[in-house]
């Protein structure tokens, strides 16, 4: 009996891509914390003198990682389906070659 037997090709699942929706996203919401961040520390206040107040920078912060969530929750949906996966693949596997297996990757 061959090691290759004992092993199931994993299910084929296309692969998850990022969008570049979210990618550009996720920069917008970047650079809108670091003008949060700016206004916070008194260094720079893009905002017109009309909508200035006193939470402008904070109100900027939060809307910055507001923006950055759709990618964050992306990547971890796909780390989620990756280890769903993992213990698919270590169930398929003989219970001693499974636990040879956990043993040495967690």
């Amino acid at each position: 009996m061959e090691p290759a037997d004992l092993v199931k090709p994993p299910l084929s699942r296309p692969p998850q891509h990022i969008s570049l929706g979210w990618l550009v996203l996720d920069v917008a919401g970047m650079s809108v914390m670091g003008l949060g961040f700016a206004v916070m520390l008194g260094k720079f206040n893009p905002l017109p003198p009309a909508w200035q107040f006193g939470g402008a920078g904070l109100l900027l912060v939060v809307v910055g990682l507001l923006c950055m969530l759709p990618l964050f929750w992306k990547i971890r949906s796909a780390i989620r389906h990756v280890r769903h996966q993992d213990e698919m693949f270590l169930n398929s596997l003989p219970p001693a070659v499974a636990q040879a297996l956990k043993q040495h990757t967690r």
